[in-house]
């Protein structure tokens, strides 16, 4: 078991991109996969949300191996005895495209066939022989598939047996994709199951959040809206899950990128404590095999504070380095800050344009009275504001290029009636997006 460090919650995030010259998807599983958003009763309702609509910098692989301008919905060729609506896909390429970095264009291959159990997906089968030709005709010409994004599992719900051996296999189809497409570090992006058709719903849930393979990730699509018929993910969903596989995405490539060549060898992860003004969640911490126990938070978050109060000689920051110094006493260290604020910042113009020079300085002033000039940062981009400069102050967080800051962005969460604050609900999800992001950084670090 390897403990955790010192978590210092303060909340921040930002997903420093860089070249993403790759940009070679494979969007493989069942029918989540290839999208069901906005079909009832076998028919599709034709809406296309603005994160899902064509440009020619969104290419997919037709089922007749030609690039063509991606249009919804991008699997109606493939998934061919069923109804296709929005899947993930193309908020997963759009989300890419809007982070600087991502080289276009970003190229999808859906292989994704509804009501597939995994058993279907085993090399030798024609799913998976279909889904090697299709990534080696993508990657021909000297390009590479830069990931997997794999959303299956509702069918194998159904009996205890294949609920059972779920992880095996799982595991099985990810050694063998790799191997095939000569890739051993082939990155897998797995989602946790938000539905099921049988009731065996939490063991494959177990099953996919248990996979301890290198570079595989796991999102977790539980909470997310589902349609009336109890097992697809609605429209919103699917623009949302696209979202959090982007985040996955860039988090995970920025730190390979930034971070692990400089500390593979290093042991990040001893005595544990955390820092805190955020509520991570136990489920993500205590099921994780490679967390100690106790998992050890330090609170240090005040409302209404624009982030000018907490410059290096503020009341706030001594705090904050006072708190994070009596955690790490006795040979502890922290962890992660993990940042969320920003809200008070968009009320003044002024106030907004200098908020992502602000950060920087924070970032940089902490891990110097600290002592740490590696200290991960995992900074939220605000959902809501109390001004009109919301979007400026966005940019400004998701902007940060300082080493081992990531961003998790809250847009899109649930918001309460007083439109600036999250609902319990939402605050839920974020804790499980900031431990996702945590997880698969430090995870990658290990590995």
């Amino acid at each position: 078991m390897l403990p955790l460090p010192t978590l210092l919650l303060l909340l921040l995030l930002s997903t420093s991109t860089t070249a993403h010259k790759n940009s070679i998807f494979l969007l493989a599983g069942q029918s989540n996969m290839s999208g069901r958003g906005g079909v009832i009763e076998n028919r599709w309702d034709n809406f296309i949300p603005p994160e899902c609509r064509p440009t020619p910098d969104i290419l997919r692989l037709s089922s007749h191996l030609q690039w063509e301008q991606a249009v919804e919905p991008i699997h109606a060729d493939i998934d061919v005895y069923a109804t296709c609506g929005v899947g993930p896909g193309m908020p997963f390429a759009h989300a890419l495209l809007a982070a600087e970095g991502t080289a276009a264009p970003v190229r999808l291959v859906p292989c994704a066939v509804g009501a597939t159990p995994i058993r279907e997906w085993e090399r030798g089968t024609t799913l998976y022989a279909n889904l090697v030709r299709r990534a080696q005709f993508a990657a021909a010409g000297g390009g590479r598939v830069a990931a997997v994004l794999w959303y299956q599992g509702e069918t194998d719900t159904i009996s205890m047996a294949d609920a059972e051996v779920y992880g095996g296999r799982m595991e099985a189809l990810v050694s063998d994709l790799r191997e095939d497409l000569g890739d051993p570090d082939l990155l897998f992006i797995q989602v946790a199951l938000a539905t099921g058709q049988g009731k065996y719903i939490d063991m494959v849930r177990k099953a996919q959040k248990g996979i301890r393979l290198h570079n595989v990730l796991c999102v977790d699509a539980k909470g997310l809206p589902i349609g009336p018929d109890y097992v697809h993910l609605t429209t919103q969903a699917q623009v949302r899950l696209g979202q959090m596989l982007a985040d996955a995405y860039l988090s995970h490539t920025a730190f390979s990128l930034t971070y692990y060549a400089a500390h593979k060898s290093d042991s990040l992860l001893e005595n544990p404590s955390f820092p805190v003004a955020f509520p991570l969640t136990e489920d993500k911490f205590s099921s994780h095999r490679g967390t100690a126990a106790p998992v050890r938070l330090v609170p240090c978050a005040v409302g209404a504070t624009p982030i000018r109060e907490w410059e290096r000689g503020t009341t706030l920051y001594a705090n904050l380095v006072r708190r994070a110094q009596f955690a790490a006493a006795g040979g502890g260290r922290v962890a992660a800050v993990l940042w969320y604020q920003g809200e008070t910042d968009t009320i003044s113009m002024a106030d907004a344009e200098v908020y992502g020079g602000r950060m920087e300085a924070l970032v940089s002033d902490l891990r110097e009275d600290l002592g740490d000039p590696d200290l991960l940062f995992i900074q939220v981009a605000l959902a809501t504001g109390q001004g009109k400069y919301i979007d400026m102050v966005r940019k400004a967080q998701k902007g940060i290029r300082l080493h081992n800051v990531l961003c998790v962005d809250a847009k899109g969460l649930p918001i309460g009636p007083d439109y600036v604050h999250l609902t319990t609900q939402a605050q839920v999800r974020l804790g499980q997006m900031l431990a996702d992001a945590y997880l698969s950084h430090t995870a990658f670090s290990l590995t």
